[in-house]
């Protein structure tokens, strides 16, 4: 091997090697897979995203390079001939080699053209033809040993929209012309039809969810590197009901997943134009809870007003995400009266009537991505009730005597009891005043009448005799 052409061939392995990933894809024109001697075909590299115009291509058939064709995005082939069949790849500086595409050179009286490559979703024609320049009439085409279709003069056949199903080994009969005598002809092929892309499969992310989450559900699937560039659109189901229309996102996301998101997840794909659709299997999606719903209780069945009132608001964290932490709020007859914060209870030091009411309570994340409300308490305060202790002693003992133990006051008759004890009392402070004062008065006068105050009470007669001069004392 000369020097240059050893070079040439390093080089072709070299970038054959370093490219990109993608593929190329030969196709040809007509899109048959078979062409008679003497007919003319189009090869073209096709490639996405298109090359800009100084694009080099290379071209091989039965992987050895054809130097004629070396540069050329697509070779026209002229008066095919028997050696021009065989498998066809390009390639790209920038690219990798093509998947083979084999193109079949017939010298025959009939032959049955197909396309080289039928998708799902594709228009299938099939070509039952005489050799050219040779009259044909009378097509009949089978399919797996039934007729199918036919025709006294036209070859061409429309299949129909290509399945799965539709592939199979299809044969067509016809006459032609030999000189002045038509010949009976047949030929045969095997379709294959092949997926468009691949039943899609459903993926949740992340494996175990709690409620909060960052839900991604994912459809997934794989065109044909013949059709990357068709066009798909996705839906996704929830228990058989539409949770998100079609649309070009294969995902589905719920950015704090709740526990109504849980459920059996489905989704499907299709074309465009609707062509081809298919559906995922059925997965099941659990969410746990984050936290239970949040109970309400208060510290005492019955507040009198004045007691110490607690309200607490209890939840319990899963085990998963016991560090979570959550935030209390508080409300009384839909209004609130302790704000979110990291304490799970509402105190009142001395209760009022008016803190009575209906309570409920709500806990959340820090976040508040997720949100729980209690079912609702009723609170009631009663007023309070002062007992007087004050008690004769006349009146225990004699209550002592005939039962034994301290009386026991009915509850209506506590205020009339309080009044009349009050003034008893007061009767009592009065009386024991006096006697102090007249006591007190006593004294004084013997104190005075020791001390020999006197008190002129003489009488003067008229005449001048002699003064009656007298003491008198007051007796007290």
């Amino acid at each position: 091997m000369a020097p240059l052409q050893f070079l040439f061939f390093f080089f072709l392995w070299v970038t054959a090697n370093a490219g990109s990933s993608s593929k190329p894809i030969v196709s040809f024109d007509p899109n048959w897979a078979t062409v008679f001697t003497k007919e003319s075909v189009t090869l073209t590299c096709n490639v996405d995203p298109p090359e800009t115009r100084d694009q080099i291509y290379y071209w091989y058939r039965d992987n050895q390079i054809i130097p004629l064709y070396l540069g050329a995005k697509s070779v026209k082939i002229d008066y095919v001939k028997q050696e021009d069949g065989g498998s066809y790849q390009c390639q790209t500086v920038t690219s990798v080699k093509s998947e083979p595409v084999t193109l079949q050179v017939a010298h025959s009286w009939l032959t049955l053209k197909v396309p080289a490559f039928v998708f799902e979703g594709d228009e299938l024609y099939v070509s039952c033809a005489g050799y050219p320049g040779y009259s044909a009439r009378d097509a009949v085409l089978y399919k797996d040993n039934e007729v199918i279709g036919s025709s006294p003069s036209d070859a061409d056949f429309l299949v129909g929209r290509a399945n799965m199903a539709t592939s199979g080994l299809y044969r067509c009969t016809r006459q032609v012309k030999d000189g002045v005598i038509y010949y009976n002809y047949a030929s045969e092929e095997q379709i294959a039809v092949k997926e468009l892309f691949s039943k899609p499969v459903m993926k949740v992310n992340p494996n175990h969810l709690t409620e909060g989450d960052h839900m991604t559900i994912t459809c997934d699937t794989k065109l044909s590197p013949r059709r990357e560039t068709t066009e798909l659109q996705f839906v996704f189901y929830r228990n058989g009901h539409n949770v998100q229309g079609f649309s070009l996102d294969n995902t589905f996301q719920v950015p704090s997943v709740l526990l109504e998101n849980g459920g059996n997840y489905t989704c499907e794909v299709t074309t465009i134009n609707d062509t081809v659709r298919k559906r995922s299997n059925e997965i099941s999606v659990q969410v746990e809870e984050l936290f239970s719903k949040p109970v309400i209780k208060v510290n005492r069945n019955h507040l009198t007003e004045a007691d110490h009132m607690t309200i607490t608001c209890d939840t319990k964290l899963s085990p998963r995400r016991a560090t979570t932490e959550l935030q209390f709020v508080f409300y009384r007859n839909g209004h609130k009266v302790q704000g979110f914060s990291l304490d799970n209870t509402f105190q009142v030091p001395s209760v009022l009537l008016e803190n009575g009411g209906n309570y409920t309570c709500e806990v959340r994340t820090i976040n508040d991505t997720v949100r729980k409300r209690s079912d609702e308490i009723n609170v009631q305060v009663a007023v309070a009730e002062f007992q007087s202790t004050v008690t004769s002693l006349q009146d225990y003992k004699e209550e002592e005597r005939e039962v034994g133990q301290l009386p026991v006051v009915h509850p209506a008759e506590r205020s009339t009891i309080g009044v009349e004890i009050t003034m008893a009392l007061l009767m009592s402070f009065l009386t024991v005043g006096l006697l102090v004062f007249v006591f007190k008065s006593k004294v004084a006068l013997s104190f005075f009448n020791r001390h020999s105050y006197p008190t002129n009470s003489a009488s003067v007669e008229s005449s001048g005799n002699k003064k009656d001069m007298s003491y008198k004392y007051i007796d007290v």
